[in-house]
């Protein structure tokens, strides 16, 4: 009897709670960044103090990797946010990484996860020139509270694109705009089963 390699991945990805990829058959185009991806990662692993170097990186990879790998990976990245707290350019991209990883949550529905990021991210203290992640912020509590059942969550979702239109943000407000219309489409039938 012969095996074939990969036969058993199904009850391997199972079993460890992680996502296997592989590449479309005759694109070995594909194969490369499945390879370089999971380089990056064990780089990542194991570097013990993240640079801004590293931060990027990961913010930049984040699409391709699970989010069990995302939820380790943001611990590193938690770790160094009060090495980088004191440098204005550094905190600013900590806090962004984590509304990324936040967003990365909410779209594969892993809501709990999204929820322990956030968390997190309302304990540190965002400055008050961070506008930006301060609006993302209230958006994403916003998004949280609609994905966890609260239908009134919703109802504050026109006044942050509102806000956008206002301020002469017409690129960022229609990708809010898309942004709402996906988390309506995404979790409202969740919203009503647990009304």
């Amino acid at each position: 009897m012969t095996r074939k390699e990969f036969s058993n991945w199904r009850a391997l990805s199972n079993q460890h709670d992680i996502a296997i990829y592989f590449a479309d058959p005759g694109t070995p185009s594909q194969r490369a960044l499945n390879e370089n991806s999971n380089g990056l990662l064990q780089y990542l692993e194991q570097t013990e103090t993240w640079t801004h170097y590293e931060v990027a990186m990961f913010n930049n990879c984040m699409k391709a990797i699970p989010s069990s790998s995302i939820d380790f990976f943001m611990g590193s990245v938690s770790r160094s946010f009060p090495a980088y707290r004191t440098t204005t350019e550094y905190s600013h991209e900590i806090s962004r990484i984590v509304t990324n990883a936040i967003i990365s949550f909410l779209s594969r529905k892993e809501v709990r996860l999204a929820r322990k990021w956030y968390t997190y991210l309302s304990t540190q203290a965002i400055g008050g020139h961070f506008l930006f992640e301060q609006f993302f912020s209230k958006l994403l509590g916003q998004y949280l509270a609609f994905s966890e059942g609260n239908e009134k969550g919703k109802e504050s979702f026109p006044s942050f694109v509102e806000y956008l239109e206002f301020m002469e943000c017409g690129h960022l407000a229609q990708s809010i705009t898309n942004m709402n219309r996906w988390m309506i489409e995404n979790y409202e039938s969740q919203s009503l089963n647990n009304t």
